[in-house]
């Protein structure tokens, strides 16, 4: 299992972007542990170069789960090759990270490390039945490929409880962020939207770090902010605001630049 957390920076993200993009990584690797577990006790895998769940499928995903793909895809330089290829206005297109050609890792998934929930949940996740019963959702490919194994599981409710819960994780997404959760979209036009709001967060702190210390760019990012709003009333919060040390002012601005930082989500 690749260590997803290790191989992203996010240091340049605000604290509440930070800590969805980290929520989603430990929800990615929650599933993968689970997922790798339940695939060992029912002896069951991928169809080996299959890929067909894939191939002409129109995938709808939130922006919320792509947004560890958008901050992968930008520290690797790759985000403008994709978003190249991808029309906003084509909602029902395929997804652009699959590739018809096997690739070196043996699957279709250019950016398998990074795929959204909904990829990494698919043919192996169950459901709770009105019984209370778990119901796996295999894929057909899968039920073909290993019929006997399949059999078993099905018929071996321990094996069964193994298999991750799709509606937990989903609501585990909700708990990160419920606007972002709900923002459906076709996976490329979802990919598109995460690229900008990471996008925004990357450029304005490469903007004003060459300027100065951190808490210099916590200051000109929230006063260019406030000039550019009608922020009256956070102006005489501030103007009123008696702080104790420089501690103090560093954190009344670091809370008001995030709360001016989020203008990108809420305007699409």
């Amino acid at each position: 299992m690749l260590g997803l957390k290790g191989q992203l920076d996010l240091s340049y993200l605000p604290d509440y972007k930070k800590k969805e993009v980290t929520a989603l990584l430990d929800i990615f690797r929650e599933i993968d542990k689970k997922i790798d577990l339940f695939r060992a006790k029912a002896s069951l895998s991928c169809v080996p170069g299959c890929g067909n769940c894939c191939r002409d499928a129109c995938v709808g995903v939130s922006v919320l789960e792509v947004q560890p793909l958008a901050v992968y895809l930008l520290q690797s330089k790759k985000a403008d090759h994709w978003l190249e290829r991808i029309n906003p206005e084509d909602e029902r297109a395929r997804c652009v990270f699959y590739s018809r050609e096997q690739l070196s890792n043996g699957g279709h998934c250019s950016v398998y490390p990074y795929r959204p929930l909904l990829c990494r949940l698919f043919g192996f996740a169950s459901r709770v039945t009105e019984k209370k019963d778990r119901e796996i959702m295999l894929c057909k490919e899968i039920k073909n490929y290993f019929p006997q194994e399949v059999q078993r599981v099905q018929s071996q409710s321990k094996i069964k409880s193994y298999s991750p819960v799709s509606s937990e994780f989903a609501i585990k997404a909700y708990g990160v962020s419920m606007d972002l959760a709900n923002d459906f979209r076709n996976i490329n036009i979802a990919v598109k939207r995460a690229v900008e709001i990471i996008g925004y967060h990357e450029d304005l702190f490469r903007k004003y770090r060459k300027k100065g210390s951190e808490q210099t760019w916590l200051t000109r990012t929230f006063r260019k902010k406030f000039r550019d709003s009608n922020l009256k009333g956070t102006r005489k919060k501030l103007s009123k605001f008696k702080y104790r040390n420089r501690k103090d002012k560093t954190s009344l601005l670091t809370n008001l630049a995030a709360d001016s930082a989020r203008a990108p989500e809420s305007s699409a």
